[in-house]
């Protein structure tokens, strides 16, 4: 399973305890959280890589996570394609990410964090659009309060 943009390791560490430290892979652009997660959980792989073209073979990957990053990427709709091009069939992909707050105030802050993190919301059909294109079906979406979690299998 590969946590994508794993940071700290926060999410890759609650796979790692459902799934096991030798199961789980951190990618991550920045060597500093990469050496983060190798000290808070030893044994995990990590690679340093950009989601934008992910360093696996197609189909050779039987999972990918995606929790609180897509946000940040440059080309969200490419991450995503790399993903379902990296999944196995039948791969499961978690994404959790941002979306356009429900309220107008809570927009109006939502967009100023946006414009001052750099940072962009989803509105669902868009995510939904490129998981399709990705060759993904979705299984699963809630969107609470500011947020989208989707589980998606590779077809």
């Amino acid at each position: 399973m590969l946590d994508i943009a794993c940071g700290a390791g926060r999410w890759t560490k609650v796979l790692a305890d459902k799934f096991g430290n030798r199961r789980v892979i951190g990618l991550d652009l920045s060597d500093a959280m990469l050496a983060a997660v190798q000290l808070a959980l030893p044994g995990i792989l990590t690679v340093r890589a950009n989601a934008l073209s992910l360093p696996f073979g197609t189909a050779t990957l039987g999972a990918a996570n995606c929790f609180a990053a897509l946000q940040i990427m440059p080309d969200p709709a490419k991450v995503i394609a790399e993903i379902g091009r990296s999944l196995k069939p039948d791969g499961t992909f978690t994404l959790g990410t941002l979306r356009p707050a429900p309220r107008p105030v809570q927009r109006y802050f939502q967009r100023r964090q946006e414009e001052v993190f750099r940072t962009r919301s989803f509105h669902f059909t868009e995510l939904e659009t490129w998981i399709h294109a990705a060759g993904m079906r979705i299984c699963h979406h809630i969107a609470p309060a500011c947020f989208h979690f989707v589980t998606a299998r590779r077809l």
